[in-house]
C-alpha cells in the first residue's frame, strides 16, 4: 500500500501512468503480430485500426498465450479417473455413518473415563457433517460427473476432450469482428484466405506452432 488516500492527486497520476505503461508494454509486445498480420493481408488492417476490435483481440491473444503457457502443467483426467473420484465422494456418506456408528460406541465404552468429552465431541462432529447441505451438493455434483456423456480418447484425455480449446475460444471471438469488419471468412465457394491466415498467425504468436485439427476447426467457425 502507498499509504496515501485514493483520492490523492499524486495517487492517482501514479495510477494513470501505470496504466499507460501497461499498454504501452502490450503495444511493443503484440507489434511484430500486427506488422506480419498486416503483411499477410492489407484488409487486415481494419482490425488493427478499430480500437474496440483491436483491444477484444489484443485481450484474446494474450489470454490465448497465457493458456499455452500453462497447458503443459494441467494434469489431464482419463474418463476412469473421473469416475473413480465421483464414486468416492458418493462412498462419504456411508463412511461417515460408519464412523458416527463407531464414534458412539468409542462414546460409550470411555464413559466417565478422560477419553468421555473427546468422543461425544468427534461424535457429534461427524454427525453435524453427515447432515451438511455441502455434502449434498458434493454428491449430486458427482452424480452428475458420472452421468455426463464419454469422449472418445486415450488416458488422460477426457478432461482434454470435454475442454473447450483456447484456439476454438479465440477463433469463436474473431468471427463477429471479422463480419463486422466487412472481411469475408472463406470456405466452400469463397476461397478468401483472410481469416484462416489470421487464425494461423495469432495461434503461431500464442503457442510457436501450428493449429491442431485446423481445417475441422475452420469449418465449424464459419458455420457459426
Amino acid at each position: 500500500m502507498t499509504g496515501l488516500p485514493l483520492q490523492d492527486p499524486a495517487l492517482i497520476a501514479a495510477l494513470i501512468e501505470a496504466g499507460k505503461r501497461t499498454g504501452r508494454e502490450r503495444a511493443e509486445a503484440l507489434a511484430p503480430f500486427w506488422l506480419r498480420v498486416v503483411a499477410a493481408d492489407d484488409r487486415l488492417s481494419r482490425l488493427r485500426d478499430d480500437p474496440e476490435a483491436r483491444g477484444q483481440i489484443e485481450a484474446l491473444l494474450l489470454q490465448l498465450r497465457d493458456d499455452a503457457e500453462a497447458n503443459p502443467f494441467v494434469r489431464e483426467w482419463s474418463r476412469p479417473e473421473v469416475e473413480a473420484l465421483a464414486a468416492r465422494v458418493l462412498a462419504l456418506r456411508e463412511e461417515l455413518a460408519v464412523l458416527v456408528d463407531d464414534a458412539r460406541s468409542l462414546g460409550r465404552a470411555a464413559t466417565g473415563g478422560p477419553l468421555d468429552g473427546y468422543t461425544a465431541a468427534m461424535a457429534f462432529a461427524l454427525i453435524d457433517l453427515f447432515d451438511r447441505p455441502e455434502l449434498a451438493a458434493a454428491e449430486t455434483a458427482a452424480e452428475a460427473l458420472l452421468a455426463a456423456p464419454g469422449k472418445a480418447g486415450g488416458p488422460g484425455d477426457y478432461t482434454a476432450n470435454t475442454r473447450p480449446r483456447p484456439i476454438a475460444v479465440f477463433g469463436a471471438a474473431l468471427v463477429p469482428l471479422f463480419r463486422r469488419a466487412g472481411i469475408p471468412l472463406g470456405g466452400n465457394a469463397n476461397r478468401d484466405k483472410a481469416f484462416a491466415a489470421f487464425l494461423d498467425m495469432a495461434h503461431d504468436f500464442a503457442t510457436g506452432g501450428p493449429i491442431p485439427g485446423r481445417n475441422a476447426l475452420l469449418a465449424d467457425l464459419r458455420r457459426l
